[in-house]
């Protein structure tokens, strides 16, 4: 993929910075999990306007919701264990 129409499709962010969560002690894992939403977040917006743009179809972007519900899941829980560990 790439760029085109200035969209940025894929986003590296995210997937550095999961791993570099993975990689930093369990006290300060909170904050590095909360960038790793924000930056799937901009990732989704991203996704959403090349869908709206018509880079994709929407049975393409049927599968992207699903993935994308399932990854927030996955998000969420690995906070509130992050949270519980440094409370």
């Amino acid at each position: 993929m790439g760029k085109r129409y200035g969209i940025k499709i894929i986003k590296p962010n995210t997937k550095d910075s999961i791993v570099l969560t993975n990689k930093v002690s369990n006290t300060l894992k909170k904050k590095y999990i909360f960038q790793s939403s924000v930056d799937f977040e901009k990732l989704v917006v991203r996704l959403r306007m090349a869908h709206e743009l018509k880079l994709f179809n929407d049975k393409r972007m049927a599968y992207i919701i699903t993935l994308e519900d399932e990854i927030e899941k996955m998000l969420g829980g690995w906070y509130k264990w992050a949270k519980a560990r440094t409370s």
